[in-house]
């Protein structure tokens, strides 16, 4: 019963950091499967005959049954098998971090009391450590796993170096259980310290290399709208250009022209003059790419403010910032009944502050991830799921912040930003 006794509590530490990982097709019958296969290795494996050899031989089981759940989790959780692995040895590391502390605390005076067995299986304190620990463990491990969806970026490098502590810690211990005994207390206190700076290792430095890549991506985010904002403003020239020599041909030859091309020129005239002029030359050209957008999409948009007030800000920053605010809002309204495809945007200053509102209908619902909304987007490539911090990181670089609010179907964006004490 020992046996299968471990893998249980095995199974169920590793439990803790699967569950919110992808499962295969028909998951409950593979699951179901490896079940049979876990109670027939936990009850045929073989003991230990041989006195001397008795700290290998738990060395070897441990090993083979963690081997058996990592299998298990290869063929029920769609993902690369050493992901399946880390999690699986990061699971033995909770497993074993319960089962020293047990120990330890067993030979605490006050509590020799829970050395009570239960069906003569399990000690009354052994339920109440492992379920306070795998708790915590949940509560610091299992709950950022598949908050940050570890299972699909996890780096190989953490991985390998979690499972190599571990494992050295396994070996360590039973090595130290020859030389000094089974009850000396200096290995289990190790144990227990090498298990935690494996977890911390894995999923700690993992937030922060993932911190890391996020400001990488939406540094070349940045980098990418720059580019994307000459490009922009030379279409929005040419177009200034065109629209110009339209009306002058209009007004040159317009009695040369049929009723069909002069209704033409009119039309494209019209789209020029539609086009918002605010005082700021970048938020000029965001605004004349956003009204085309609009227009060819049955958005209708308006905009109130004077953009003069945003002189503070660098051209990639406005750029960037009413960019994907933009992009936001227009791709909102698309799933949304035509005559309810309206944006609203004000920039308005008070004091030291200029405050950007952004209005929009949508559906669906909304997907909060750290404070920030994530992307609504379906595809798993480019920059999708960015737009949101990339907005924050630049409140913030200016001495503000940005926040949402929700009313039914309707949506707000409100971005603060320090304007300083400069002259309007």
């Amino acid at each position: 019963m020992g046996n299968i006794l471990f893998i249980f509590e095995l199974i169920m530490a590793q439990a803790l950091l699967l569950y919110a990982c992808p499962k295969r097709d028909k998951f409950a019958i593979r699951l179901a499967s490896c079940i049979p296969f876990w109670v027939l290795l936990g009850y045929f494996f073989p003991n230990a005959r041989e006195k001397p050899v008795t700290q290998m031989y738990y060395l070897l089981k441990y090993f083979v049954f963690l081997t058996y759940t990592i299998v298990a989790a290869v063929v029920c959780f769609k993902m690369p098998w050493r992901t399946s692995a880390s999690l699986c040895v990061a699971g033995y590391a909770i497993q074993h971090i319960s089962y020293q502390a047990t120990i330890l605390l067993s030979k605490v005076s006050f509590l020799k009391f829970l050395n009570v067995q239960l069906f003569g299986v399990v000690m009354v304190l052994e339920i109440l450590v492992f379920a306070l620990l795998y708790a915590a463990a949940w509560l610091l491990f299992g709950r950022r796993i598949a908050k940050k969806e570890y299972y699909k970026n996890s780096d190989w490098r953490f991985d390998v170096l979690a499972v190599v502590v571990v494992f050295i810690c396994i070996i360590l211990t039973r090595v130290s259980y020859m030389l000094s005994g089974f009850n000396s207390l200096s290995p289990r206190i190790y144990a227990i310290v090498c298990c935690v700076l494996a977890l911390v290792i894995q999923f700690n430095f993992y937030d922060m290399l993932s911190e890391k890549y996020e400001k990488e991506t939406i540094c070349q985010l940045w980098r990418e709208e720059r580019k994307q904002y000459a490009l922009s403003k030379q279409m929005v020239d040419t177009i200034n250009v065109k629209c110009h020599d339209l009306k002058y041909k209009l007004r040159e030859h317009g009695g040369k022209l049929s009723e069909e091309e002069r209704k033409s020129i009119v039309d494209a005239i019209d789209i020029y003059d539609g086009m918002v002029k605010t005082g700021n030359e970048v938020l000029d050209v965001i605004l004349a790419e956003n009204h085309l957008q609009c227009k060819a999409n049955n958005i209708k948009f308006t905009f109130m403010g004077d953009g003069q007030v945003l002189s503070f800000m660098s051209a990639s920053d406005i750029y960037s910032l009413f960019g994907n605010a933009l992009d936001n809002a227009r791709e909102a309204v698309t799933d949304v009944e035509e005559d309810r495809r309206i944006v609203n945007l004000t920039v308005t200053k008070k004091g030291d502050f200029v405050n950007v509102d952004l209005v929009n209908y949508f559906s669906g619902e909304l997907i909060y991830e750290d404070g920030v909304i994530a992307t609504r987007k379906t595809e798993e490539k480019g920059y999708h799921g960015f737009g949101m911090k990339s907005m924050q990181m630049l409140a913030q670089k200016y001495g503000g912040d940005l926040r949402v609010s929700v009313n039914g179907d309707l949506f707000s964006l409100g971005i603060y930003l320090f304007g300083g004490n400069k002259e309007e």
